[in-house]
């Protein structure tokens, strides 16, 4: 298996209320995030999303792990 990870800025969808309230705000508009690409097989996926499954009930902040799997079908 191998494993890239890609630093990301990550941002929320704001309303349009709450965006015109922030005008000249210093604060960074998003917060850090890290993606992981990963190339495995359905037997890793499966065990993969029990963990996180697993890991996400029990956090105590509304910051949940995602993951999701994209069949690549072609490439170059």
């Amino acid at each position: 298996m191998r494993v890239l990870v890609a630093q990301i800025d990550g941002h929320k969808n704001a309303s349009t209320i709450l965006k015109a309230s922030n005008w000249f705000s210093t604060e960074k508009g998003g917060t850090d995030s890290r993606m992981l690409f990963s190339f495995t097989d359905d037997k890793h996926i499966d065990f993969l999303f029990k963990l996180i499954k697993d890991y996400n009930s029990r956090l105590e902040i509304n910051s949940p792990v995602r993951a999701i799997v994209v069949p690549i079908e072609r490439f170059i």
